[in-house]
């Protein structure tokens, strides 16, 4: 199994990114299938992880599969799917990332 990361959604941003999702399932839902969906990272893994896990509210809640990752621009490209895990994993929020085995 490869590498995965885990990342936490921020208090403040977590309405941004609901609405972000919320406009990706839109354009999904009118047939559109060239979207960019990534998260910005200050730093990156040393290798390209196989999923980017999210921690918000003080637990681990979903992950995304990674398509890529670009070190010029420090963003970690992943496929629109959202998987939501069938029970949260309690973990505290953090800055930057951390490897995961979820």
């Amino acid at each position: 199994m490869g590498k995965n990361i885990v990342v936490t959604i921020p208090a403040d941003k977590l309405a941004e990114v609901e609405a972000e999702e919320a406009e990706v399932e839109r354009r999904l839902a009118a047939g559109e299938t060239e979207i960019l969906y990534y998260w910005q990272l200050g730093r990156l893994p040393k290798d390209e992880p196989d999923r980017i896990y999210f921690v918000w509210n003080g637990s681990v809640r979903a992950f995304h599969v990674v398509i890529g990752m670009r070190r010029d621009e420090g963003r970690v490209y992943m496929s629109t799917a959202i998987h939501e895990l069938p029970k949260p994993i309690p973990m505290r929020g953090f800055q930057g990332f951390r490897y995961f085995n979820g």
